[in-house]
C-alpha cells in the first residue's frame, strides 16, 4: 500500500495571511502513486496574476507538494 500525501501552502500577495492543508491518498502500488504525484504537484510556487487591466502585483501564490510513502 502506497500512500500520497498532498501539503498545499497558500499566500496572500501582501504576504499578510497564509493557509496550508494536508489530504492523504491511498494507491494499491508505487508506479500509480507517483503518477498522481507527479499530475498534482506543483513544486515552485506558482503566482496568482489579478487579471485583465488589473496592476502587476500578484494577488498571491501557491505551492503543492507531494510525496508517495509506502505504508
Amino acid at each position: 500500500m502506497w500512500t500520497l500525501i498532498i501539503i498545499t501552502i497558500a499566500f496572500s500577495g501582501a504576504l499578510s495571511g497564509a493557509s496550508s492543508s494536508t489530504a492523504y491518498l491511498d494507491f494499491a502500488d508505487q508506479s500509480k502513486c507517483e503518477a498522481a504525484a507527479t499530475a498534482i504537484g506543483a513544486p515552485d510556487w506558482i503566482r496568482i496574476s489579478p487579471g485583465p487591466g488589473g496592476s502587476q502585483t500578484p494577488v498571491g501564490g501557491y505551492r503543492i507538494i507531494t510525496r508517495c510513502v509506502q505504508r
